[in-house]
């Protein structure tokens, strides 16, 4: 990897810029580059509840998960990061608190092509061995992002169900991913 970056876990005081950090891919991902037409007031509410700097706080505090994040040495600035930790996705072959979860993996639009979610995608599954040694790997990743999509399925994820959730009212579609225990 470059050497103009690091990875490490986030601390206590990364949670400002971990929301910062996440409002600022999404729009980007969502909004500019999917063109999801949600209004301001449905990602206000979302980024209120599902993505401000206490749900963070909440997020680096708790044992049973991880952050990791991307840094630019040269600017200082967060430029990707991956939350993982238990299973909170409800499919029928899920098991809840017994398999694991990609929460959430971004990368900065303009640091794409750095290979920095390939490199958070192996520290995670690192450490998915050793938290939750055979047991499946999910995740939900957004319907139209194909882009994120072929990234997990080249990690040996695969499309299992749908789901929806809610961004500030908007009622999104995403893809449920798995990934065996047994897969390299």
């Amino acid at each position: 990897m470059d050497n103009r970056f690091i990875l490490r876990r986030a601390i206590d005081t990364d949670n400002v810029t971990l929301a910062e950090l996440n409002q600022q891919t999404f729009i980007e991902a969502y909004v500019e580059d999917l063109a999801i037409p949600f209004s301001e007031e449905q990602l206000q509410s979302y980024f209120r509840t599902s993505v401000s700097p206490q749900y963070f706080a909440k997020k680096i505090a708790d044992s049973q998960q991880s952050i990791w994040v991307v840094e630019d040495k040269t600017s200082g600035e967060l430029v990707a990061f991956g939350n993982v930790g238990r299973c909170e996705i409800c499919h029928p072959d899920s098991r809840i608190d017994e398999d694991g979860e990609i929460y959430r993996l971004y990368v900065r639009r303009n640091y794409q092509g750095y290979g920095l979610g390939r490199w958070l995608m192996n520290v995670i599954l690192s450490w998915f061995e050793e938290q939750y040694p055979r047991r499946p790997i999910w995740l939900g990743v957004w319907i139209g992002n194909l882009k994120a999509q072929n990234l997990y399925k080249h990690y040996n994820f695969y499309i299992v169900g749908d789901r929806e959730f809610d961004v500030g009212g908007y009622k999104c579609h995403s893809k449920i991913m798995r990934r065996d225990s047994s897969s390299s």
